[in-house]
């Protein structure tokens, strides 16, 4: 069998089942709900290409995935306009269609405010370091150093405090849509 072994797929127009076998001409366009891992997922395979994506509607309502090269992204920090937030902290905004990444520098004694959104938060410390006070009473207190990862799950209240001079990078799933429309007053000036 191929790596991964082998794959029953069912195709939605036909009903008929197929077996994926390594490097078999693929047909010009096919589009087929598989399980892996007894999840859901709807695929389409065009011109020898393949896209998957999770599936919890009904495969027809699911997204395709594009696979178009051409529009993959690519951004140099220095070339985004830092953004000057509350005391001295600046931070710099990616955002792709279901996540974000920022760089957030912070000053030493630089304070971010209790906050919590529905986005799931990595917080990469590269420089520095952070005190994170987690829960709505500040019940678990984390310091982050560099080459240190805090996973911080939706929903959880948390503040913070630069230790020392900080870079950080934050990665947000979905995207914070409060830092894209200006809503988020809690780290403004």
């Amino acid at each position: 069998p191929p790596p991964g072994g082998w794959l029953s797929i069912m195709t939605i127009s036909f009903a008929t089942t197929l077996n994926w076998i390594h490097d078999v001409k693929l047909v010009r366009a096919v589009t087929a709900q598989i399980a892996i891992d007894g999840q859901l997922r709807r695929i389409l395979i065009k011109e020898n290409r393949m896209a998957m994506t999770p599936s919890t509607v009904p495969p027809q309502a699911a997204p395709m995935i594009d696979l178009d090269p051409e529009n993959a992204r690519h951004y140099r920090w220095n070339d985004l306009p830092a953004e000057p937030l509350k005391g001295t902290i600046t931070r710099r905004i990616i955002t792709g269609e279901r996540m974000m990444i920022a760089e957030i520098n912070l000053q030493k004694g630089d304070e971010v405010p209790r906050h919590s959104h529905e986005n799931e938060q990595l917080t990469y410390v590269l420089k520095g370091a952070l005190r994170l006070w987690l829960g709505a009473h500040d019940e678990r207190e984390v310091t982050v150093r560099a080459g240190e990862v805090l996973v911080i799950p939706s929903h959880l209240p948390h503040r913070a405090l630069a230790l020392e001079d900080t870079l950080d990078v934050d990665v947000f799933c979905p995207p914070r849509q409060d830092w894209l429309d200006g809503s988020d007053a809690y780290i403004r000036s």
